[in-house]
């Protein structure tokens, strides 16, 4: 063998070797392949806070064994693959590192599982819809469950910012019209509803304009009485909460004052409320009273009334006034428009709350039983038990013959705010009283923790 030829072969030779060792290379190296392609949450339960977590590796066809592995601490998961994928049941606010490795002991890179995912497991609204007035801010909750209990930031935002704009967690209403909020964290959204069929609620000296005849068409009307529900559900239905929201939005967000009207006497009323006395043999429905849900504004309501004296007319619209209290405006005979007297329109707050209360009056007959004054605790009103802070909002207050609820508290000023109705107001309205004034108008307060048993989202004042 020549000298070319020797050096031809050794060349050869190694050529084949180091074409050998790179094969050699490859194959270990494709055999080895433990990359990893996703890391995905499938499915979270709430109920065990436990998430399906699937890991997918690159398919490699040369080494389909490998593990993989879910470190806690010093908790370690580890889990056969199959068909290039792992399952995992994970507790969600476990801190988790996750990665592969293969027959050889080949590890991937270590993935923070908090890192790979979206942080947002479970995203829900507290409330399907929202309604606001004009001007009106109010802040709307969710609840969120999120791996290793991050803060997000989910940059809500209106799909249509001339009805309503979001600042944080907080919208405020423009112009009527119907929007929603959303974010790109979550598929939910919150459905937002500017009218003007309702006010911010406030408080003022002034009175609102009296409420007409057949003011609503009865789609309004219906819209209304889902605004008050929603108002309650929102507070809480029966709860001191839910009370308080019915007895506010008639005072505070109604855009029109329900007029003063005593009931125009009694109809024999065989299913009794109340067991004891003798005060629910005989009503009168939807006149200076309205025993139902909702606002007496429609003529479906009308239709719905059975036990009328000189009615039925919603509220607004005028019948025949029985009392003779010309001094106050209400000559006998005269046709006055339909309201609320003052029971009437507590125990239409606790009615609509998610209360029965029955049909109970005011207090001023001692010889009667179920009256507003018998629902809870009946104390005297004086200083010792303002400062004790034993007073709430939801509270009742009485003087005998009149019963009103106490809607506000402004401790900062010292002022109270009471919904209530009575003829020489005008109807039902929400009246600011000092201490001094509250202390020499009203004799006696009924603390209501015991009829109401639950606060709901309470609040001493509204927003």
């Amino acid at each position: 063998m020549s000298k070319l030829d020797k050096a031809l072969f050794i060349t050869y030779l190694l050529f084949v070797s180091l074409f050998t060792l790179v094969l050699g290379a490859n194959v270990f190296m494709l055999y080895s392949n433990i990359d990893v392609v996703s890391i995905k949450m499938t499915s979270f339960d709430k109920e065990s806070n436990i998430m399906k977590v699937d890991i997918i590796r690159e398919n490699n066809k040369l080494n389909k064994k490998f593990s993989c592995i879910a470190e806690s601490g010093d908790n370690k998961i580890e889990v056969l693959g199959k068909d290039n994928k792992c399952t995992f049941d994970l507790d969600y606010d476990g801190k988790y590192n996750l990665y592969l490795v293969n027959e050889l002991g080949v590890k991937s890179s270590i993935y923070k599982l908090s890192n790979v995912l979206d942080n947002v497991l479970s995203f829900n609204f507290a409330a399907e819809k929202l309604y606001l007035a004009i001007d009106q801010e109010e802040t709307f909750n969710y609840y969120d469950i999120v791996i290793d209990n991050k803060k997000i930031d989910y940059n809500f935002k209106s799909k249509d910012e001339s009805i309503a704009k979001v600042d944080g967690n907080k919208v405020i209403g423009l112009s009527k019209g119907e929007t929603y909020i959303y974010s790109d964290k979550t598929k939910e959204t919150l459905k937002i509803i500017v009218t003007d069929l309702i006010t911010k609620p406030y408080a003022t000296k002034e009175k609102k304009e009296i409420l007409p005849c057949k003011a609503f068409s009865d789609e309004e009307a219906k819209t209304l009485d889902d605004i008050l529900e929603y108002k309650i559900n929102n507070a809480g239905y029966g709860t001191r909460a839910g009370a308080l929201a019915a007895a506010r939005f008639l005072t505070l967000e109604f855009k029109y004052r329900v007029p003063y009207y005593y009931e125009t006497g009694r109809i024999k009323y065989e299913n009794k409320s109340c067991n004891i006395g003798n005060i629910n043999t005989y009503i009168v429905d939807g006149e200076g009273r309205w025993y139902h849900k909702g606002l007496y504004l429609s003529q479906d309501k009308v239709d719905n009334v059975t036990l009328s004296k000189e009615g039925p007319a919603m509220w607004g619209c005028k019948i025949r006034n029985l009392e003779k209290k010309p001094e106050y405006g209400f000559p006998s005979g005269a046709m006055m428009p339909n309201g609320l007297d003052c029971s009437g329109f507590v125990t239409w707050s606790l009615k609509n709350g998610g209360f029965e209360p029955g049909d109970v009056g005011a207090g001023e007959d001692p010889g009667r039983d179920c009256q507003c004054t018998d629902l809870g605790e009946f104390v005297p009103l004086d200083n010792a038990l303002l400062n004790s802070g034993k007073v709430k909002a939801g509270d009742l207050i009485n003087w005998w013959g009149h019963i009103a609820m106490i809607i506000g508290i402004d401790e900062e000023n010292d002022t109270y705010y009471i919904g209530e109705s009575l003829s020489y107001i005008s109807g039902v309205r929400a009246m600011i009283y000092t201490r001094k004034e509250l202390l020499n108008t009203f004799k006696y307060v009924v603390l209501m923790d015991s009829f109401y048993k639950k606060d709901g989202n309470y609040s001493i004042m509204w927003e």
